[in-house]
Protein backbone atom coordinates (compact mmCIF):
# COMPACT_ATOMS: atom_id res chain seq x y z
CA UNK A 1 0.00 0.00 0.00
CA UNK A 2 2.69 2.47 1.01
CA UNK A 3 4.72 1.63 -2.09
CA UNK A 4 1.70 2.25 -4.31
CA UNK A 5 1.11 5.66 -2.74
CA UNK A 6 4.74 6.61 -3.23
CA UNK A 7 4.60 5.50 -6.86
CA UNK A 8 1.46 7.55 -7.52
CA UNK A 9 2.97 10.63 -5.89
CA UNK A 10 6.32 10.34 -7.66
CA UNK A 11 6.76 13.09 -10.29
CA UNK A 12 6.91 11.95 -13.87
CA UNK A 13 10.24 12.29 -15.61
CA UNK A 14 10.07 15.08 -18.23
CA UNK A 15 10.07 14.08 -21.87
CA UNK A 16 13.34 15.22 -23.40
CA UNK A 17 13.41 16.72 -26.87
CA UNK A 18 14.80 14.57 -29.63
CA UNK A 19 17.27 16.16 -32.01
CA UNK A 20 16.49 15.27 -35.59
CA UNK A 21 18.60 16.22 -38.59
CA UNK A 22 16.57 17.75 -41.44
CA UNK A 23 17.19 17.52 -45.12
CA UNK A 24 19.48 20.51 -44.71
CA UNK A 25 22.60 19.05 -43.01
CA UNK A 26 23.37 22.40 -41.43
CA UNK A 27 20.13 22.58 -39.45
CA UNK A 28 18.89 20.51 -36.56
CA UNK A 29 15.28 20.52 -35.36
CA UNK A 30 14.17 19.65 -31.85
CA UNK A 31 10.78 17.95 -31.51
CA UNK A 32 9.43 17.86 -27.97
CA UNK A 33 7.12 15.04 -27.11
CA UNK A 34 8.96 12.39 -29.10
CA UNK A 35 10.46 9.84 -26.70
CA UNK A 36 14.24 9.75 -26.69
CA UNK A 37 15.99 6.55 -27.64
CA UNK A 38 17.42 4.95 -24.50
CA UNK A 39 21.16 5.09 -24.05
CA UNK A 40 22.86 1.73 -24.43
CA UNK A 41 23.33 -0.01 -21.09
CA UNK A 42 26.22 -2.35 -20.47
CA UNK A 43 25.02 -5.84 -19.56
CA UNK A 44 25.58 -6.90 -15.97
CA UNK A 45 28.58 -9.12 -15.31
CA UNK A 46 27.80 -12.84 -15.50
CA UNK A 47 27.05 -14.55 -12.18
CA UNK A 48 29.86 -16.59 -10.69
CA UNK A 49 30.16 -20.28 -11.44
CA UNK A 50 29.66 -21.72 -7.96
CA UNK A 51 30.65 -25.23 -9.04
CA UNK A 52 33.99 -23.90 -10.27
CA UNK A 53 34.37 -21.79 -7.11
CA UNK A 54 33.67 -24.87 -5.00
CA UNK A 55 36.37 -26.86 -6.77
CA UNK A 56 38.89 -24.03 -6.64
CA UNK A 57 38.26 -22.63 -3.14
CA UNK A 58 36.60 -25.43 -1.18
CA UNK A 59 39.75 -26.84 0.42
CA UNK A 60 41.13 -23.48 1.56
CA UNK A 61 37.75 -22.37 2.94
CA UNK A 62 37.51 -25.61 4.91
CA UNK A 63 41.02 -24.99 6.31
CA UNK A 64 39.95 -21.45 7.21
CA UNK A 65 37.15 -22.83 9.42
CA UNK A 66 39.05 -25.88 10.68
CA UNK A 67 41.97 -24.04 12.28
CA UNK A 68 39.62 -21.48 13.89
CA UNK A 69 37.25 -23.95 15.58
CA UNK A 70 39.89 -25.93 17.48
CA UNK A 71 40.21 -28.48 14.66
CA UNK A 72 36.64 -29.68 15.03
CA UNK A 73 36.12 -31.42 11.68
CA UNK A 74 32.33 -31.70 11.99
CA UNK A 75 31.89 -28.06 12.96
CA UNK A 76 34.20 -26.91 10.16
CA UNK A 77 32.22 -29.00 7.65
CA UNK A 78 28.92 -27.63 8.98
CA UNK A 79 30.11 -24.04 8.65
CA UNK A 80 31.34 -24.78 5.13
CA UNK A 81 27.90 -26.14 4.21
CA UNK A 82 26.32 -22.95 5.59
CA UNK A 83 28.73 -20.94 3.48
CA UNK A 84 27.75 -22.69 0.24
CA UNK A 85 24.06 -22.39 1.13
CA UNK A 86 24.51 -18.63 1.57
CA UNK A 87 26.39 -18.50 -1.72
CA UNK A 88 23.58 -20.31 -3.54
CA UNK A 89 21.10 -17.71 -2.24
CA UNK A 90 23.11 -14.54 -2.77
CA UNK A 91 26.17 -15.02 -4.97
CA UNK A 92 24.33 -14.39 -8.26
CA UNK A 93 24.77 -10.64 -7.72
CA UNK A 94 28.53 -10.94 -7.08
CA UNK A 95 30.85 -10.41 -10.06
CA UNK A 96 32.98 -13.42 -10.92
CA UNK A 97 36.20 -11.50 -10.23
CA UNK A 98 35.06 -10.77 -6.65
CA UNK A 99 33.68 -14.16 -5.64
CA UNK A 100 36.72 -15.26 -3.60
CA UNK A 101 36.81 -12.02 -1.61
CA UNK A 102 33.03 -12.23 -1.08
CA UNK A 103 33.13 -15.86 0.08
CA UNK A 104 35.88 -15.12 2.59
CA UNK A 105 33.83 -12.26 3.99
CA UNK A 106 30.82 -14.55 4.39
CA UNK A 107 33.07 -17.13 6.09
CA UNK A 108 34.22 -14.55 8.67
CA UNK A 109 30.62 -13.50 9.32
CA UNK A 110 29.54 -17.12 9.83
CA UNK A 111 32.35 -17.64 12.34
CA UNK A 112 31.43 -14.53 14.28
CA UNK A 113 27.77 -15.58 14.31
CA UNK A 114 28.74 -19.03 15.58
CA UNK A 115 30.88 -17.60 18.39
CA UNK A 116 28.09 -15.25 19.45
CA UNK A 117 25.62 -18.14 19.50
CA UNK A 118 27.78 -20.41 21.67
CA UNK A 119 28.85 -17.51 23.88
CA UNK A 120 32.60 -18.00 23.63
CA UNK A 121 35.43 -17.81 21.14
CA UNK A 122 38.36 -20.26 21.14
CA UNK A 123 41.45 -18.78 22.74
CA UNK A 124 44.42 -19.71 20.59
CA UNK A 125 47.90 -19.75 22.06
CA UNK A 126 49.56 -16.44 21.32
CA UNK A 127 52.92 -16.23 19.68
CA UNK A 128 55.76 -16.03 22.21
CA UNK A 129 56.60 -12.42 21.34
CA UNK A 130 55.76 -9.78 18.77
CA UNK A 131 58.72 -10.73 16.55
CA UNK A 132 58.09 -14.47 16.37
CA UNK A 133 55.64 -14.31 13.49
CA UNK A 134 57.97 -12.22 11.36
CA UNK A 135 60.93 -14.47 12.23
CA UNK A 136 58.90 -17.51 11.21
CA UNK A 137 58.08 -15.97 7.84
CA UNK A 138 61.69 -14.90 7.39
CA UNK A 139 62.88 -18.46 7.86
CA UNK A 140 60.54 -19.53 5.10
CA UNK A 141 62.34 -17.22 2.69
CA UNK A 142 65.48 -19.34 3.06
CA UNK A 143 64.39 -22.88 3.90
CA UNK A 144 61.61 -25.30 4.51
CA UNK A 145 60.56 -25.43 8.13
CA UNK A 146 61.99 -28.52 9.86
CA UNK A 147 59.62 -31.30 10.76
CA UNK A 148 60.07 -30.83 14.52
CA UNK A 149 59.02 -27.20 14.16
CA UNK A 150 55.94 -28.07 12.13
CA UNK A 151 54.96 -30.75 14.63
CA UNK A 152 54.40 -28.11 17.30
CA UNK A 153 50.67 -27.38 17.62
CA UNK A 154 51.38 -23.70 18.33
CA UNK A 155 53.40 -23.31 15.14
CA UNK A 156 50.89 -25.23 13.05
CA UNK A 157 47.89 -23.25 14.23
CA UNK A 158 49.58 -19.88 13.92
CA UNK A 159 50.88 -20.67 10.45
CA UNK A 160 47.52 -21.99 9.26
CA UNK A 161 45.67 -19.00 10.68
CA UNK A 162 47.98 -16.73 8.72
CA UNK A 163 48.12 -18.78 5.51
CA UNK A 164 44.34 -19.21 5.30
CA UNK A 165 43.93 -15.44 5.31
CA UNK A 166 45.83 -15.21 2.02
CA UNK A 167 44.32 -15.42 -1.47
CA UNK A 168 43.92 -18.93 -2.79
CA UNK A 169 46.75 -18.66 -5.33
CA UNK A 170 49.23 -17.62 -2.64
CA UNK A 171 48.07 -20.38 -0.32
CA UNK A 172 48.61 -23.00 -3.01
CA UNK A 173 52.08 -21.68 -3.77
CA UNK A 174 53.16 -21.66 -0.12
CA UNK A 175 51.86 -25.16 0.56
CA UNK A 176 53.47 -26.54 -2.60
CA UNK A 177 56.87 -24.92 -2.10
CA UNK A 178 57.39 -24.87 1.67
CA UNK A 179 55.36 -27.83 2.86
CA UNK A 180 55.43 -30.24 -0.08
CA UNK A 181 58.96 -29.33 -1.13
CA UNK A 182 58.21 -28.48 -4.77
CA UNK A 183 61.13 -26.62 -6.31
CA UNK A 184 60.73 -23.49 -8.41
CA UNK A 185 61.49 -25.39 -11.61
CA UNK A 186 58.71 -27.87 -10.76
CA UNK A 187 56.28 -25.06 -10.02
CA UNK A 188 57.27 -23.40 -13.27
CA UNK A 189 56.29 -26.49 -15.25
CA UNK A 190 53.16 -27.10 -13.19
CA UNK A 191 51.83 -23.55 -13.59
CA UNK A 192 53.17 -22.86 -17.06
CA UNK A 193 55.15 -19.85 -15.90
CA UNK A 194 58.78 -18.83 -16.12
CA UNK A 195 61.09 -19.48 -13.19
CA UNK A 196 61.46 -15.74 -12.74
CA UNK A 197 57.68 -15.32 -12.52
CA UNK A 198 57.50 -18.08 -9.90
CA UNK A 199 60.25 -16.38 -7.91
CA UNK A 200 58.28 -13.12 -8.00
CA UNK A 201 55.09 -14.82 -6.89
CA UNK A 202 56.87 -16.58 -4.02
CA UNK A 203 58.33 -13.27 -2.91
CA UNK A 204 54.88 -11.68 -2.92
CA UNK A 205 53.36 -14.64 -1.05
CA UNK A 206 56.07 -14.41 1.63
CA UNK A 207 55.41 -10.70 2.07
CA UNK A 208 51.70 -11.34 2.53
CA UNK A 209 52.39 -14.19 4.94
CA UNK A 210 54.79 -12.08 6.96
CA UNK A 211 52.15 -9.38 7.32
CA UNK A 212 49.50 -11.94 8.26
CA UNK A 213 51.77 -13.49 10.90
CA UNK A 214 52.29 -10.11 12.52
CA UNK A 215 48.57 -9.46 12.78
CA UNK A 216 46.07 -10.94 15.17
CA UNK A 217 43.41 -13.22 13.79
CA UNK A 218 39.96 -11.93 12.85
Amino acid sequence: MGDCVLLRQAPRAPTLPVLERSADPSSVRAHAGTPAAPAPVAPPPPPPDLAAAHDRLGASLYRFFYVRVSRDEHLAADLLQQLWAAAARNASRVPEAEIEFWLRGVARNLLNTHWRRVGSRPTHVAMEDSHTGAALAERMTRERLPADELERRQTQDRLLQAITRLPQADQDLIFAHYFEGAQQVDLSKRLGMSARAIEGRLYRARQLLRDALKESDE
